[in-house]
C-alpha cells in the first residue's frame, strides 16, 4: 500500500530501521494484522500453526525451505470455501456458513462485517462480477482489495424473504427458469465517512450522517430518497446497477482513504419496466410492474434498477476497491509514486522532482528562489515579529496579487479583462487554448468560487470545495465569432438600454466527460484524445453536431444545455479514469431573449420564433434550471473549475 503510513491503522507512519521500512508502525499494529489475518489471503498461521483454526499440526514445508499456511492439500482445499464463522468447516451449499448453529451465531451479532479471505471461492465471485460489469472502456476495473460478508439480522431477512415470496407469487419466475422473485445482484455506491473495511477496521461507526455504514446496519430506506440529489429521474425509489463502473461514480471518501466502498445487493427485480419515459414524480412502479430500469442507451451510462420497496433490497457483500492515487501513502502530486520516508518522517512527496513540480504549480505562486512570489522582484519576502515568512515583500505586492493580470502577473488587470493590456492578451491568445491557473487568492477566484457556491441550491448536500480554477483562453477569431454573434442580438433586443449586459450575457454551468487528468496539479495541457468532451469543448468550444451523442432523448431538442444551478450540471461531470476531483466549465452565453417555461419538445432545432433561447425552469420538470442554446456561437467556456469529487 506504499512506504508512507502503517499499514494497519493508515495514521502512524511505518517503522524505518537501518533503511529498512517496516509494514507497520511498531509491534502492536504489527501483532493486530498477524491476529486478524492482514498478512495473508486467508487467517495467518496461529503460533506457526495450520492457518485452520484448532489443527495442532505445522504448516507445510515444501523443497525449497517455504512453509505455506496449511498442513496439507486437504486443510488448502477447504480453507477456500471455509465457513466464514468457525472456518473449521465447508460451507454448506452456498450459504456462507456450515450450519445452523454457525448461522445463529453470525447473526445473533448482526451486523458484523466477516471478511472473507482472498483464496476463498466468495471472494473470486464477488470479484468476477466486478471485474467483468465494469463497462468502461476506457478504464480498467481497478484491483479488489478486500470484501466482507454482511449479516443481516434475522427480522430483517425475514421481511425480505416475505417480500421475495410475494413477488414471486405473482410473477411465478421460478417457472420461467429465474431466481425466486427474479431475485439479481446489483451495485450502490454512497459515501463513507469513516474507515470501515480497511485493515483493523471492520467495526461499523456510529455516525448518522456515514451513509455506507447506516445502510449496512438498517438497509435501504426510501424516506432518504433523494437527501443527496436535487433530482432522482424516475423519482424517490432505491437506485442500483448492474455496471460497477456506474456505481462507483455516487461512491465517495469524506476522509481520505486508499479505497473505496461498494455495497453489493440482492434486489427483488420482479416484472421490471424496460426503457420508461423520464418521470422524477414517480413514488411506485408503474401498475404491473414490481421495478423500473433505465438501460445504458437512456442515459449514456450504465444502466440503473429503481426499486419501491424497503424490502426489495437488501445488503449482501461489501467491496473495497483500491484507488491508490487517492491513498496518504501516495506522493500528493504525482499520486502514483510513494512517498519519500527518512528516518522515520513521511514527507508529502516521492522526490525532488514533485516537490519542485508542486511548488511551481501551488495555489499561491511561493517565492521565487527565496525571494517575492511577483515574478522579476528580486527583494526578499516580509517576515513578521513571530518570524513567519510572507509570499510576497510587502503590503503593495501582496495586494497585487489579488488581482494581477493572469499572464504576466506582474501588472493589475485592466478593468474586467483578465489581462494588464493588449500586448499579455495578444500573447495569450496567440497559445490557445490555454489553461492559466487562478491563484486562489485572486479575485477572479473568489468571483468565480463565490458563484459555484451560491449557485449550488441542493440543501441535503453542501457545496463541495473547490481546489482549483482555470482561465480558458480561446483563440482571436473564437472570439470574434462569438462577440459578433452577442452584437446581432443585442441589435435586435437592445438589452443594454434595460440595463442589462449586451446580448443578455450571462455565465452558465455545463458538466461533461472527463477522460484525462487536466486541471490536477501538473495536468494543464489539454489531451488529444476525440472523445474527451471536456477537452474537446475547450479546444473548440461547444458544436451542435455533438449534441444528442450522449443522450437518447434531449427534452428541448439538439440544442447547447447549460444550467444556472451548478448541482445540476454536477450531475452531468463524469471522470472515466480515478480522480480526486471533479470538473465543471462555467460559460459565457448570449441568453438574447428568452422563452421560459416552454413545453417540452424534442424536435426543437432552434428556439421558437421571436425568441434567442429556452430555459426549462425547476417547475417544469421538478429540477433545476436548463437553459438551451442553438447556435454554435451563442455560448464559449470561459473557466474550468476543479472541486472535491
Amino acid at each position: 500500500m506504499g512506504a508512507g503510513v502503517c499499514d494497519l491503522c493508515h495514521v502512524n507512519p511505518k517503522f524505518v530501521d537501518g533503511g529498512k521500512t517496516y509494514p507497520y508502525c511498531g509491534k502492536a499494529c504489527a501483532s493486530r494484522a498477524k491476529a486478524r489475518g492482514a498478512q495473508v489471503q486467508g487467517h495467518a498461521a496461529p503460533s506457526g500453526g495450520c492457518a485452520v483454526p484448532g489443527c495442532p499440526k505445522a504448516p507445510f514445508v515444501d523443497a525449497t525451505g517455504k512453509a505455506g499456511l496449511y498442513c496439507g492439500r486437504s486443510h488448502a482445499e477447504l480453507a477456500k470455501n471455509a465457513c466464514l464463522v468457525c472456518h473449521k468447516a465447508p460451507r454448506h451449499g452456498h450459504y456462507p456458513w456450515c450450519g445452523k448453529t454457525c448461522g445463529a451465531k453470525a447473526e445473533s451479532q448482526a451486523t458484523p462485517l466477516l471478511k472473507v479471505p482472498k483464496g476463498h471461492v466468495m471472494f473470486q465471485d464477488v470479484e468476477a462480477q466486478f471485474k467483468t460489469s465494469w463497462k468502461l472502456p476506457l478504464c480498467s476495473p481497478p484491483e479488489v482489495k478486500y470484501i466482507y460478508k454482511i449479516v443481516w439480522s434475522p427480522s430483517s431477512r425475514a421481511n425480505y424473504d416475505k417480500y421475495r415470496a410475494s413477488v414471486e407469487a405473482r410473477g411465478n419466475f421460478t417457472a420461467k427458469g429465474l431466481s425466486a422473485g427474479n431475485e439479481c445482484r446489483r451495485w450502490h455506491g454512497t459515501v463513507r465517512e469513516c474507515h470501515v473495511g480497511e485493515p483493523g477496521h471492520d467495526q461499523l461507526c456510529g455516525s448518522p450522517t456515514c451513509r455506507l455504514c447506516t445502510i449496512m446496519k438498517t438497509s435501504f430506506h426510501l424516506s432518504t430518497a433523494g437527501k443527496n440529489f436535487a433530482l432522482l429521474r424516475f423519482g424517490p425509489g432505491i437506485y442500483t446497477s448492474s455496471d460497477s463502473a456506474t456505481s462507483n461514480g455516487y461512491s465517495r471518501n469524506t476522509q481520505t482513504s486508499p479505497v473505496k466502498a461498494l455495497l453489493l445487493n440482492k434486489v427483488v427485480v420482479g416484472k421490471c419496466h424496460k426503457n420508461p419515459t423520464f418521470n422524477p414524480l414517480l413514488k411506485a412502479a408503474p401498475a404491473g410492474y414490481d421495478s423500473v430500469v433505465a438501460p445504458a442507451i437512456l442515459f449514456a451510462g450504465g444502466d440503473e434498477l429503481i426499486v419501491y420497496d424497503d424490502d426489495a433490497t437488501l445488503r449482501s457483500s461489501r467491496l473495497l476497491d483500491t484507488l491508490s492515487f487517492m491513498g496518504s501513502a501516495t506522493c500528493d502530486f504525482c499520486h502514483s509514486k510513494p512517498k519519500f520516508v527518512q528516518g522515520g518522517k513521511t514527507h508529502p512527496y516521492c522526490g525532488k522532482t514533485c516537490a519542485g513540480k508542486a511548488k511551481v504549480k501551488g495555489g499561491v505562486h511561493p517565492s521565487q528562489a527565496g525571494g517575492c512570489a511577483i515574478p522579476g522582484c528580486p527583494k526578499a519576502p516580509f517576515v513578521d515579529a513571530t518570524g513567519k515568512t510572507s509570499l510576497y515583500c510587502g503590503v503593495a505586492h501582496r495586494e497585487l496579487a489579488k488581482n494581477a493580470c493572469l499572464m504576466c502577473r506582474k501588472a493589475p488587470r485592466n478593468g474586467h479583462h483578465p489581462w494588464c493590456g493588449r500586448t499579455c492578451g495578444a500573447k495569450a491568445e496567440s497559445q490557445a487554448t490555454l489553461l492559466l491557473e487562478v491563484t486562489n487568492v485572486h479575485a477572479t477566484f473568489k468571483d468565480v468560487e463565490a458563484q459555484f457556491k451560491a449557485s449550488w441550491r441542493n440543501p441535503s448536500s453542501p457545496p463541495p470545495e473547490v481546489k482549483y480554477i482555470y482561465k480558458i483562453v480561446e483563440s482571436a477569431t473564437s472570439r470574434a465569432s462569438y462577440d459578433k454573434y452577442r452584437a446581432s442580438v443585442e441589435a435586435r433586443g437592445n438589452f443594454a438600454a434595460k440595463g442589462r449586459s449586451a446580448g443578455n450575457e450571462c455565465r452558465r454551468w455545463h458538466g461533461t466527460v472527463r477522460e484525462c487528468h487536466v486541471g490536477e496539479p501538473g495536468h494543464d495541457q489539454l489531451c488529444g484524445s476525440g472523445t474527451c468532451r471536456l477537452c474537446t469543448i475547450m479546444k473548440t468550444s461547444f458544436n451542435l453536431s455533438a449534441a444528442g451523442k450522449n443522450y437518447a432523448t434531449l427534452r428541448f431538442g439538439a440544442g447547447i444545455y447549460t444550467s444556472s444551478t451548478s448541482a445540476t450540471s454536477n450531475g452531468y461531470s463524469r471522470n472515466t479514469q480515478a480522480s480526486p476531483v471533479k470538473a465543471l466549465l462555467l460559460n459565457k452565453v448570449v441568453v438574447g431573449r428568452c422563452l421560459k417555461d416552454g413545453t417540452s419538445n424534442t424536435g426543437l432545432t432552434a428556439a421558437p420564433a421571436g425568441y434567442d433561447s429556452v430555459v426549462a425552469t425547476a417547475n417544469t420538470w421538478g429540477g433545476d434550471d436548463e437553459l438551451i442554446v442553438y447556435s454554435n456561437d451563442s455560448v464559449r467556456p470561459s473557466y474550468l473549475v476543479m472541486y472535491a469529487a
